[in-house]
């Protein structure tokens, strides 16, 4: 099943994990944060439609060093950093 891709903000890429939650894929880097709730990733910051090259995703997807909650800290708080000094 491919992801969906909900939104873009620089190198960051909002991925769809389920219904309430999603996962931040930072490009540059190829690390795929913890699931969040959508709403408090979207809550931080601009997000823009993607408008980028989808296999790209995919291939950074296969890649990617997935963070456990237990690397990435505490689970929002990676992600609010990151994606505010994008």
């Amino acid at each position: 099943m491919e992801p969906e891709i909900i939104a873009q903000r620089g190198t960051f890429l909002l991925l769809r994990h389920d219904a309430d939650r999603g996962r931040v894929l930072d490009m540059r880097t190829e690390r795929l944060f913890p699931p969040t709730p959508l709403v408090s990733v979207l809550a931080r910051g601009y997000w823009e439609p993607f408008d980028g090259d989808k296999q790209k995703v995919l291939d950074a997807l296969t890649r990617s060093q997935d963070q456990t909650v237990e690397q990435a800290g505490q689970e929002h708080l990676p992600i609010a950093r990151a994606v505010q000094e994008a």
